[in-house]
């Protein structure tokens, strides 16, 4: 099977990702249409039907629809007009802590603005304010730091930056915001710690800060992170509900959409979500999708959707996993499935340590037994924890037990930690993921179109982690 035919949305995802790239970096105008346009048409040549003549017309839709997107996004990267002043009420949608301050996200006027308040200033996600302020625009990275602020709001479809001079609390807020204000409200006053925090991070991609401190040494961080791992575990439970007959398709789609959407909807997350969908769709009309392709698919709806994506951290990491387990000769059987998470540590080594600094090398051992181990840890957690947060009796019982549970991971992580407590640099994880792929190449020998269905695959992966 050649590339074009196994994976076409790859060849438009990788002419998107160096268009965007280019237009992160300020090229002229003329210039990142005109890089899709050659990227996609040299892969069509690397990839493509080695017999045929001329192009195909898939060939011409993957070069028409790289040009094109590539086109759309210049005209999205334009910056919004934005009025002066905002008055009236608003609505919140989330709230976390940055830094010393608060990070509001609010609706008012039909704008999605961002407000830094002082902790003091409590509002809950769903609640009514009554707020009046002047709209700044979006800050760049400043001088001498990495992050841009501006990116990352504007991947959450944050368009300014509300600096408020009124702010008072009204009554009422959603019935969706407030059950989930009440499920986060038992969580953290009825469950112990280990257990709260991992719960919190599954079902509402919260964060407890000490918890998420652990697993970044012991290189787990990612575990905390609602992504197409706990995706697929829920879509495994739910698959197994008998008697659901020709409903189980908007039974299991529904379901899904909202535990995405419960755990505020991570770009990660709602990537594994599209890839469900997109597979669980196809068995309904009796179609099997390649999983290169679904990846990349996936990948092309979340940058349509709101190309700032291409910047985020969470998209990153998670579209360079998903490539790399598409792109894995695996087999059948729970060995390959154990084995994967070294390929995925060396993958997205690079990302992590360009973002933090570094990556724990025990994390390249634990994450071996890490998989498989909260595979089963988290659904038994989440049902142990069930009859403590609704009061039944002895509920606490349940709950000590998976805090137990928890407690002994974390003894086994801290004693692998201890016996390899060497960290990798950005430079030498790269290192370390160009040699995997390049020996992986080799080793594979595959034809010429899923050769370069890996190779392209590969080096997007790569390609992300330089972009930090």
């Amino acid at each position: 099977m050649t590339f074009l035919a196994r994976a076409p949305a790859l060849a438009v995802l990788a002419a998107w990702s160096l268009g965007l790239a280019l237009l992160g970096k300020g090229a002229p105008p003329a210039v990142p249409p005109a890089a899709a346009l050659l990227a996609a048409s040299g892969l069509i040549l690397l990839g493509g039907c080695p017999t045929c003549r001329g192009f195909s017309p898939l060939a011409a839709l993957v070069v028409g629809l790289s040009l094109a997107g590539v086109l759309f996004f210049q005209l999205r990267f334009v910056d919004p007009e934005l009025p002066g002043q905002v008055a009236g009420e608003a609505r919140v949608l989330s709230e976390r802590s940055w830094g010393a301050r608060r990070l509001v996200v609010l609706e008012v006027e039909g704008l999605r603005l961002v407000a830094r308040v002082p902790p003091r200033r409590t509002v809950v996600a769903g609640s009514r304010l009554d707020v009046e302020g002047t709209v700044a625009v979006l800050e760049g990275p400043r001088e001498g730091e990495e992050f841009d602020f501006s990116r990352w709001a504007r991947a959450r479809g944050i368009v300014g930056e509300l600096r408020p001079r009124k702010w008072l609390s009204l009554p009422d807020a959603g019935r969706w915001s407030l059950g989930r204000n009440e499920l986060e409200r038992r969580l953290l006053l009825r469950l112990p710690p280990l257990l709260r925090g991992h719960l919190l991070a599954a079902w509402l991609g919260e964060r407890d800060p000490d918890l998420a401190e652990a697993h970044r040494r012991w290189g787990t961080a990612h575990l905390l992170a609602v992504s197409g791992f706990h995706v697929a575990l829920v879509v495994a439970v739910l698959c197994v509900v008998p008697g659901l007959g020709r409903l189980r398709f908007p039974f299991v789609s529904a379901l899904l959409w909202g535990y995405v959407f419960l755990a505020g909807a991570p770009a990660s997350a709602v990537r594994a979500a599209l890839m469900v969908q997109l597979y669980l769709l196809g068995r309904m009309m009796g179609r099997k999708g390649g999983g290169l392709n679904a990846v990349s698919l996936a990948g092309i709806l979340l940058l349509l959707w709101s190309p700032w994506w291409f910047w985020d951290v969470g998209w990153r990491l998670s579209m360079t996993a998903a490539l790399t387990l598409a792109s894995l000769p695996c087999g059948e059987g729970p060995l390959p499935a154990l084995l994967s998470g070294l390929p995925v540590w060396l993958t997205t080594a690079p990302v992590a340590a360009g973002v933090f600094g570094f990556v724990p090398l025990a994390g390249l051992f634990i994450n071996l037994a890490a998989l498989p181990l909260f595979a089963f840890l988290l659904p038994a957690a989440s049902l142990a924890a069930l009859p403590a947060l609704a009061g039944l009796p002895g509920g606490e019982t349940a709950a000590r037990f998976a805090e137990d549970l928890f407690a002994l991971w974390a003894w086994g992580a801290d004693a692998m930690a201890s016996l390899v407590p060497g960290t990798v640099g950005p430079s030498a994880a790269l290192f370390a993921a160009g040699t995997f792929v390049f020996f992986l190449l080799i080793l594979k020998r595959l034809a010429v179109g899923d050769g370069a269905a890996l190779a392209v695959s590969s080096a997007l992966t790569v390609f992300c982690s330089l972009l930090h």
